[in-house]
């Protein structure tokens, strides 16, 4: 199962995956209007994880950036 995707691996029929505005990045840069580069986390990443909670070394790196 993949759970990110950069701009370059997305197309327009991977907005149910993605959702759309990273379906839009992906064909963005796959058209070569310069954008930063980047990823998406997709939905099946959401789905996966949604009813787990999250690793403690998560919690701790985003109680730091508080």
């Amino acid at each position: 199962m993949m759970y990110i995707k950069t701009f370059e691996q997305i197309t327009q029929e991977d907005v149910t995956l993605v959702g759309g505005k990273g379906a839009t990045l992906g064909t963005m840069s796959k058209e070569g209007i310069p954008i930063p580069a980047g990823f998406v986390v997709t939905t099946s990443a959401y789905n996966d994880f949604f009813d787990k909670p999250l690793p403690q070394n998560v919690v701790d790196e985003m109680k730091r950036l508080e």
